[in-house]
């Protein structure tokens, strides 16, 4: 059963965006998508006929589509992106 929206203040929208790293303007974001899948285990509790369920754990996924990558800054956007990715430089 899909989980619904309580209020309008939980939705996130907009036109436009723009990705900052370490106070630097780096990019305009196009799209950005995230996603959470819950991994649950059926969990069976004495005195109750129903089964219940238990979040185990969680993965998440996403991506981001840049349209404008600022060239200000390349040596620090290389170093920030080593460190996202734990690549060395």
């Amino acid at each position: 059963m899909a989980r619904t929206i309580d209020s309008a203040r939980r939705v996130i929208s907009g036109t436009w965006g723009e990705l900052w790293i370490d106070g630097e303007k780096v990019a305009e974001v196009s799209a950005c998508q995230a996603k959470v899948a819950l991994n649950k285990e059926t969990v069976n509790l004495c005195g109750r006929f129903m089964t219940t369920h238990k979040a185990m754990n969680a993965s998440g996924t996403g991506s981001l589509t840049l349209h404008k990558v600022d060239s200000a800054s390349p040596r620090g956007w290389r170093a920030s992106s080593a460190a996202w990715t734990g690549a060395s430089r």
